[in-house]
C-alpha cells in the first residue's frame, strides 16, 4: 500500500514526490509545476498516453490554454481526448444499429448515418471523442486529432473535402463493426429483417460515409462552439 502511495503522490510531470496528495494536488491545480508550464496540452497528452498513467489523470487536448500559467487544473477531472483511430464507442449499444436498421428504407440512409456518426464524434455527453473539431468556418476548416507512424498524436488541419477523405476510413470501420455487433445480438429475433440488413450492407461504402461526414462536419461540428479547436500546440 505504502509503495502504491508513492507512486499516486509523485507529480507525473516533474516526477516531484508530496507525503500528501492534497499537496500534489495543490502543486498542480496552483501551476507551481515549472515543467507542466514549459509544456502544450498536445506534448502533455502523448506524455500520459506513453507513460500509461492511472485512468483519473487525464489532460483534455481541447483546452484553450492561452496562457499556461493562468490555467487552473483539476487533476481529477479532465479527459484524454481519443485520436480518430482509437474512438471509445462502448457506450454505443447493439440497440441503436436496431433502431438503424428498423428506421431504414432508401433514400434514408445519408441522414441515418449522420444522426449515428454526430453521436460518436459530436455528442457532448462523450467529449473523449471530440478528436475533430472546426478550426474556421469560412471557409469550412477542420482540425484533426490523429496517431502517427511513430505513434504521437498531432493536430492535422484540412479543409472540408479533405477533412472528409481523412475520416471516413476509420468511421467506416466502426460502422462496419457496429453493424456486425448488431447482427450478432440479433439475428436469432423474430422481427430480424435479413432483407434490410444486407440492403444496408450493399449500401454502406466509403461514399456513403463520406457524404455522411460531410453533413456532420458541415450542420453540427460547425454551428457548436464547444466543437471548435482554439488553440495550435
Amino acid at each position: 500500500m505504502k509503495e502504491k502511495e508513492n507512486i499516486d503522490n509523485t507529480c507525473i510531470f516533474c516526477n516531484s514526490f508530496f507525503n500528501q496528495k492534497y499537496n500534489l494536488n495543490k502543486h498542480l491545480r496552483e501551476n507551481r509545476c515549472e515543467s507542466f508550464k514549459k509544456m502544450t496540452a498536445l506534448d502533455i497528452h502523448n506524455m500520459l498516453r506513453n507513460k500509461n498513467v492511472n485512468n483519473n489523470i487525464k489532460p483534455n487536448i481541447n483546452t484553450n490554454i492561452e496562457n499556461v500559467e493562468n490555467l487552473t487544473i483539476n487533476i481529477e477531472r479532465i479527459e484524454i481526448v481519443n485520436h480518430i483511430n482509437n474512438l471509445d464507442t462502448t457506450f454505443i449499444e447493439p440497440s441503436k444499429m436496431k433502431d438503424f436498421v428498423d428506421e431504414y428504407n432508401y433514400p434514408k440512409l445519408n441522414l441515418l448515418l449522420s444522426n449515428y456518426i454526430k453521436d460518436i464524434i459530436c455528442n457532448k455527453n462523450q467529449p473523449q471523442n471530440h478528436s475533430v473539431k472546426y478550426v474556421k468556418k469560412k471557409p469550412p476548416t477542420y482540425n484533426s486529432l490523429i496517431q502517427d507512424s511513430d505513434g504521437n498524436l498531432i493536430n492535422v488541419v484540412k479543409n472540408l473535402k479533405d477533412s472528409c477523405e481523412l475520416l471516413t476510413d476509420p468511421i467506416l470501420e466502426i460502422l462496419k463493426t457496429k453493424l456486425k455487433q448488431y447482427i450478432k445480438h440479433y439475428k436469432r429475433d423474430d422481427d430480424y429483417d435479413i432483407d434490410t440488413v444486407n440492403d444496408i450492407c450493399r449500401e454502406l461504402d466509403k461514399d456513403a460515409v463520406k457524404k455522411a461526414l460531410g453533413s456532420v462536419l458541415q450542420n453540427d461540428i460547425l454551428n457548436d462552439i464547444q466543437m471548435k479547436f482554439t488553440k495550435f500546440n
